[in-house]
């Protein structure tokens, strides 16, 4: 577990996940594991002094090794109060990550998950706002972003991840 809040079960296949609820006032955990890595990361919104994490463990130590002991490489947001749906996925090499901050959801991503280390070195490609609720999937070839405003309206975008740097919606 990390933080006593996030747990995951392997399903017997190699590298493939599920997540255990672990939901605390809105709050929710995300996993992902780049192809041919040797460490497992998540996004996770947790109560209390870390706030919204970029985090990380080795896999071979996940379930092995306890307790679990994740290592947290970035702080993204500095209280997680206000954070609801987190979600990390892989969008082919790159990882992109989302979450809402009180009304505001936010996309950030990175080409290299191993070298996060700060805020900043997961820049914010993308967002929405007036927002109540927000996901993200890859579909191979584009991240979709989808935002469900204050007031009940969906908004459905996408963007390629060719450069980071300029991120197009």
């Amino acid at each position: 577990s990390f933080g006593g809040l996030i747990s995951a079960i392997r399903n017997g296949g190699k590298g493939v996940y599920a997540l255990t609820p672990a939901f605390t006032t809105r709050k929710a955990h995300s996993i992902a594991v780049p192809v041919g890595s040797s460490d497992m990361y998540a996004l996770a919104a947790q109560s209390g002094a870390t706030g919204l994490t970029f985090s990380k463990i080795a896999i071979n130590q996940f379930g092995v090794v306890f307790p679990n002991n994740w290592v947290n490489m970035a702080t993204l947001v500095a209280s997680a109060a206000n954070i609801s749906s987190p979600q990390v996925v892989m969008a082919g090499t790159k990882l992109a990550a989302s979450y809402v901050d009180g009304t505001s959801a936010v996309f950030r991503g990175t080409t290299s998950p191993a070298t996060v280390t700060s805020a900043a070195s997961m820049p914010v490609i993308g967002s929405c706002t007036s927002t109540s609720l927000a996901d993200i999937a890859w579909d191979g070839t584009y991240l979709y972003a989808a935002c469900v405003s204050t007031s009940g309206a969906l908004t459905v975008k996408r963007a390629t991840l060719t450069n980071l740097a300029s991120v197009t919606w």
